[in-house]
């Protein structure tokens, strides 16, 4: 980051905002040195946002879980929180706020309570160590639930063929003009519809989810 350029995660940026990815950012880079970042250093690096806005963007990021207030030295500063911090019994857990935020896009509770196993057993096996694990996870859970929405409509446009179906008089007619006797296709009749249905419960097999799949 350069004193002319400001750098941003576009993902972070569509998920929390434009303003909080980039005080996210900032934050970030610094806590990448091992240094923390003062009210008035963010204001500074960042003059063409409101101070007031600043402070309200930060409450927000605090109370996402994203990143920490300290005391040092009776200056007020900021800085990423640290897996360890979020963890609870060796397990990460969402906070509230990343849930309610969850729930504004459709997403019912229920439905990110249970990903929270799947995501902790991905991220431990990719052993990362970044600090926006509530981003991570609004992230994964929004992947989820669009692969279980399309899941579900694939489902609803596959219609289950009736075992006693039989084709109409037009359908007879082509097939017969065609050189089938009627009697052989009636004959044939069961073991179309049974692999027909087969195939019908069998299509679309569900696209794998890999770990960079979910955590892109």
């Amino acid at each position: 980051m350069t004193d002319s350029k400001i750098s941003f995660s576009r993902e972070i940026a569509e998920s929390i905002g434009l303003g909080e990815a980039i005080i996210l950012e900032q934050i970030n880079q610094n806590s990448l040195q091992n240094k923390t970042l003062s009210l008035d250093n963010i204001c500074s690096n960042l003059s063409f946002i409101n101070p007031n806005e600043i402070e309200e963007l930060l409450t927000k990021l605090i109370k996402i879980g994203l990143i920490v207030e300290q005391k040092i030295n009776k200056e007020i500063v900021f800085s990423l929180r640290r897996k360890e911090e979020l963890s609870r019994f060796g397990k990460w857990l969402p906070n509230q706020e990343i849930l309610d935020q969850i729930n504004e896009y459709g997403i019912p509770e229920d439905f990110a309570h249970s990903q929270i196993e799947d995501f902790n057993k991905l991220s431990n096996e990719r052993d990362s160590q970044e600090s926006n694990w509530g981003i991570k996870f609004l992230r994964f859970v929004i992947k989820k639930w669009r692969f279980k929405e399309a899941e579900d409509n694939k489902k609803k446009k596959r219609k289950q063929i009736d075992k006693d179906w039989v084709p109409d008089l037009d359908a007879k007619e082509i097939l017969i003009n065609s050189g089938i006797d009627e009697e052989f296709l009636l004959k044939e009749l069961p073991e179309f519809t049974a692999s027909l249905a087969k195939a019908v419960k069998t299509s679309s097999p569900p696209i794998p989810i890999t770990p960079s799949s979910l955590f892109v």
